[in-house]
């Protein structure tokens, strides 16, 4: 088992796989794309659904879209619309996050059972794939096939991180901008290279509401159809309102940029906007990403602190001096694989490897986003690395080792290089190239930026993030090649998804200064692997397993 979360988390820092996908909850749904053909689906100018994965509804426009409808239908005076999402990247896929997290959103934001039937809100929730991205067509591909982008990265990984060296910096920014302009000249062959920006999907999400209220007044009439009614004879909450239809929208990580965004460009069309694990919106346009990086490693000083309180039974770091011990501990494991890389003996399947700091910092990264989940896994793998066995470090490239040698699919041979069936996907995936495609296409220009002042500006990044700095600073790096125009993190939390029910139902907004405690913490105990107890003086199960059940997406790393 500690092998396989290993496995998962690497490959997830490769582009292949998702960590939490081990643990689905029973609120999530998996992705099943073989029973649904998102090619069998016309584009229409309006919102034509169909059924599809099971419960949910997906159309077209000049996007992929998919509804997770109300329990109430559109006449009923409780339906409050439809909230849409977008899970951050850029580049994320808010059709997977409607299958894998719909539900749960939707049980948090709708009324609850014991709400007075009269003034209750239910919704719709709906998802949609950016220009480019997976169920959207056109979709982006950098690379021909996985396996050349697998070669690829394994090729520039053996380098060792950019600030490890002058030869790892130097092959670095020499790759990074060859790979950039290559991949520009890809989106403008395509055809999406001027859409793949912020501004053109907040146009895009106004136009689903446009469509959306259009959609209700049909969908009301043929409800109603016995009745024949007139416009006159519509409920008023069901008539569409050209050009005055209003936005509800929750935006995670990057998806907090697009809302800042749509709100900047249509203030006085916002009824209901969540933003969650705030972005700087002003240092993201910059394009010089400076702030990202401000808190990064407290994530790693809570590691410890976490750590002690979770006592050895839940932490394999567990020293009993304290936090201060657990954290010279965990920064003596890591001096020592930068110092001493650990050779990996071979098995019936596999050749011997060596396990490099470049494997933990990817290991550390995803983990510092996702510390509920995987910070008990990631005392387990460091605790194994300094007795000086990294069998599970190595394990997710172990495992794409195994992808390579299935080699390319017939589909693929059928469709060509390029095509989506030569670069598969996992659920929650994000391409890095098409986050950075967006990222460079929004910010300030970059390209005049040497190769000196890109060192100096590494240079200052390592001094923010003694762990993430070189790998923050790579995004900026093939902004140096492109030219434009080519959230809450998981925390399992009564009190702010009541605060969001409360927003939704009613507007009412909580109060200033209000500050929302976690009900679980990493390393107390949590596991995804089982469902976790009410906590102890809850008693609405159904909001808690809403609560637990939805599954926010990870960045993924470039591989580098």
């Amino acid at each position: 088992m500690l092998f396989d979360k290993a496995s998962a988390l690497l490959l997830a820092s490769s582009g292949l796989l998702q960590p939490s996908r081990h643990v689905i909850s029973r609120l999530q749904t998996p992705i099943q794309p073989a029973k649904f053909d998102w090619k069998n689906i016309t584009a229409h100018e309006s919102l034509v659904y169909h059924d599809c994965y099971g419960g949910f509804q997906c159309a077209r426009l000049q996007i992929a879209l998919i509804r997770l409808p109300a329990p109430v239908p559109v006449t009923d005076s409780r339906y409050g619309g439809a909230l849409v999402l977008n899970p951050g990247g850029p580049g994320g896929s808010g059709v997977e996050m409607v299958i894998s997290s719909g539900r749960a959103i939707q049980v948090q934001i709708n009324a609850g059972s014991k709400a007075d039937n009269k003034t209750a809100k239910f919704f719709d929730v709906i998802g949609f794939d950016p220009r480019g991205v997976l169920c959207t067509s056109p979709t982006y591909h950098c690379f021909p096939n996985f396996i050349d982008k697998l070669n690829y990265g394994s090729a520039l990984s053996a380098y060792g991180p950019p600030g490890s060296s002058d030869t790892a910096f130097t092959n670095l920014w020499t790759n990074a901008r060859t790979q950039a302009d290559s991949c520009s000249k890809r989106a403008i062959q395509a055809g999406i290279g001027e859409h793949m920006s912020t501004t053109s999907v907040a146009r895009d999400i106004l136009e689903i509401f446009e469509r959306h209220g259009e959609w209700r007044e049909q969908e009301a009439r043929k409800i109603l159809s016995s009745s024949a009614p007139s416009q006159s004879d519509l409920p008023d909450h069901v008539r569409y309102q050209p050009g005055q239809e209003m936005v509800q929208y929750w935006g995670i990580s990057y998806g907090t940029v697009l809302g800042a965004t749509l709100a900047d460009m249509y203030p006085h069309r916002v009824q209901r906007m969540i933003l969650d694990g705030v972005v700087d919106s002003f240092d993201y346009y910059q394009g010089t990403l400076t702030t990202m990086l401000q808190d990064t490693d407290l994530e790693l000083d809570k590691f410890a602190e976490y750590c002690w309180r979770g006592g050895p039974e839940n932490c394999a770091l567990h020293h009993a001096d304290g936090p201060n011990a657990i954290d010279q501990r965990f920064s003596a494991i890591t001096q020592n694989l930068i110092r001493n890389p650990i050779g990996v003996p071979g098995t019936d399947d596999f050749p011997p490897d060596l396990a490099t700091y470049s494997d933990l910092q990817d290991l550390l990264v995803l983990s510092s986003y996702l510390p509920l989940a995987t910070f008990h896994n990631l005392a387990e793998i460091m605790a194994e690395v300094e007795a000086g066995n990294a069998t599970a470090l190595v394990e997710g490239r172990r495992s794409m080792s195994s992808l390579l040698a299935r080699g390319l699919s017939k589909k693929c041979r059928r469709d060509g290089p390029y095509s989506a069936a030569c670069n598969p996907r996992s659920m929650g995936e994000l391409d890095h190239m098409i986050t950075v495609g967006i990222q460079c296409s929004d910010a300030q220009p970059q390209t005049n930026m040497t190769k000196e002042q890109y060192w100096n500006y590494l240079q200052d990044e390592m001094k923010e993030s003694k762990m993430f700095g070189d790998v923050a600073a790579k995004t900026r790096l093939y902004c140096t090649q492109v030219n434009s125009s080519l959230y809450s993190p998981k925390v399992k939390c009564f009190c702010t998804t009541r605060a969001v029910r409360t927003y939704f139902q009613t507007g009412e907004l909580p109060k200033e200064d209000t500050v929302c405690m976690p009900n679980r913490v990493p390393l107390d105990g949590y596991s995804e692997e089982m469902d976790p107890p009410l906590p102890e003086g809850e008693t609405d199960e159904e909001l808690w397993k809403a609560i637990v059940g939805v599954d926010y997406p990870i960045p993924v790393i470039p591989v580098l």
